[in-house]
């Protein structure tokens, strides 16, 4: 496995596909893996992003992304659609400085179909 400094894919766009394992998603033809760092009970962070896979299946598209510095925590990224829908945010949350938080959080994009069943 390769590790990645995902500050240098800042601005890079590419095409994320669905991925239902834990603290892993693809983008294009990589498979990324976040990994958490324990450094104790109570606290944790990230430690680093590693490619695991560099041939993947493309299977299943889910849209058309940019890679941007998280705006939901400090030191961080999300994976954005064109239309500015966050579909993935990873890093270390720091807003409390005693314990920090490894956050791997993934969010679901309704269409108008789903929207106007679940109103139904």
């Amino acid at each position: 496995m390769t590790t990645i400094n995902f500050d240098n894919l800042i601005g890079e766009k590419g095409s994320l596909y669905y991925c239902n394992q834990a603290n892993r998603f693809q983008l294009g033809r990589l498979l990324f893996e976040v990994v958490e760092d324990e450094k104790d009970g109570y606290r944790s962070s990230m430690k680093e992003v590693k490619i695991v896979d560099d041939n993947p299946p493309t299977q299943n598209i889910l849209d058309s992304v940019i890679i941007k510095n998280s705006e939901a925590i400090e030191e961080g990224y999300d994976i954005v659609s064109e239309d500015g829908f966050v579909w993935l945010t990873f890093g270390t949350d720091r807003s409390d400085s005693y314990y920090p938080t490894f956050i791997f959080q993934t969010f679901a994009k309704k269409s108008i179909d789903d929207i106007k069943n679940l109103i139904k």
